[in-house]
C-alpha cells in the first residue's frame, strides 16, 4: 500500500506561517487516521487549511495503483492517461483482453 499527502500551498493561510499551517493540517489528518476501522485502500481525505478552504487530499492507494489527479485516469496495462474516465480506449490495451 501506498499514502499519498498533497497539500497546494498558495492561499493566504500559508503566507506568513507556511510551516505552522502545514504542520497543523497534518496533525488533524494524524489524528484522523489514528484507528480509524476503514483505513485501506480507496479510502480518502480531503485536506482544508485554517480557513475551512480544501487545500489537498490524502489516500490511501493498493501496490501498483495508480494515482487518479483532478479526472485524470492512468490505464494500469498500457500506462495512457486520460481525463474524466475509468475505461482504456485503445485497441490494442491488454485491459480490453483480460490480459492476454
Amino acid at each position: 500500500m501506498k499514502l499519498v499527502i498533497e497539500i497546494n500551498m498558495t492561499n493566504d493561510a500559508f503566507v506568513n506561517f507556511r510551516d505552522a499551517e502545514t504542520a497543523r493540517i497534518l496533525r488533524n489528518l494524524a489524528t484522523r487516521i489514528d484507528g480509524h476501522p476503514h483505513f485501506s485502500p480507496g479510502h480518502d481525505y480531503a485536506l482544508h487549511d485554517i480557513n475551512g478552504n480544501e487545500v489537498g487530499y490524502c489516500v490511501v492507494l493498493k501496490d501498483k495503483q495508480e494515482l487518479s489527479i483532478r479526472g485524470e485516469w492512468t490505464c494500469p496495462s498500457c500506462g495512457r492517461v486520460y481525463d474524466n474516465t475509468t475505461a482504456c480506449a485503445s485497441d490494442d490495451c491488454l485491459s480490453k483482453t483480460g490480459g492476454k
